[in-house]
């Protein structure tokens, strides 16, 4: 799927591979598990909220430990214990390159600093409307969503935090061809412009640095923020981003 995040209008939005084979709109109708690509709303919300616990302001060279740890959350549940795909530990890393590495410790860090509660509320305000559970899990994208609420969620970081809902249709005509209704997409700032392009920033470092390096070498090299995701065991892999003209995934 892939729309204008400006204007709103769905530019393309493909199902399935064969309507023949298979008339299920895996688009519209499917919710699969989104992995890594959540976790850039655990660093807006992380930005929205400015400062850490101990009144240390939220930047893209704010620290963050990535070594084994476990999250205590629930005395009556075993504590729950993020591990990375990669066995290496980093040590001290900034934020900028926990995000463009995917690192999965320290986003769970983050996110228990930040508060699970804020990171659904930051979810919905960007467009996810599937009932989010605050677990620690939730930090990692163990959540399963529709490809067009993450699309929606990107768009409003593409649209310097202003969103509305995605326009299919511009408008219906009467027989005489004169309008018989017209939609406008309207967008409001859903979050702050300065967090959603620091945000565009940081997810530029993905291409340059981290897990979407690759593109360089496939002769891709438009300007582009994005986040790769992978469910486990790769049951799913997932990329979502955008140009200066199109979000898609």
């Amino acid at each position: 799927a892939a729309m204008d995040q400006a204007t709103g209008e769905i530019k393309a939005l493909i199902g399935g591979r064969n309507y023949g084979q298979s008339n299920f709109n895996r688009i519209l109708n499917m919710k699969r598990q989104v992995g890594s690509t959540f976790k850039p709303i655990v660093y807006l919300a992380a930005f929205r909220q400015m400062e850490d616990p101990k009144g240390n302001m939220y930047t893209p060279a704010y620290p963050l430990l990535d070594e084994e740890w476990a999250w205590k959350y629930d005395p009556k549940k075993p504590a729950w214990k993020p591990s990375n795909y990669e066995k290496e530990k980093l040590g001290w890393i900034s934020i900028r390159s926990a995000l463009a590495h995917s690192i999965n410790t320290t986003a769970a860090r983050l996110a228990q600093r930040v508060g699970l509660g804020e990171i659904v509320e930051t979810a919905k305000t960007m467009g996810i409307q599937t009932p989010l559970m605050a677990v620690p899990s939730l930090s990692l994208g163990g959540v399963e969503l529709s490809p067009m609420e993450l699309l929606q969620a990107y768009s409003t970081i593409a649209n310097h935090g202003a969103s509305d809902a995605p326009l299919t249709i511009r408008a219906i005509l009467n027989a005489d061809g004169s309008d018989y209704t017209k939609f406008q997409y309207k967008p409001r700032a859903k979050i702050d412009a300065g967090v959603a392009d620091l945000m565009t920033d940081l997810l530029q470092s993905v291409f340059s640095e981290g897990t979407a390096a690759g593109a360089k070498s496939w002769g891709y090299d438009r300007p582009s923020a994005g986040k790769t995701g992978t469910t486990n065991e790769y049951r799913d892999s997932w990329f979502a981003g955008y140009t200066p003209q199109l979000t898609a995934l």
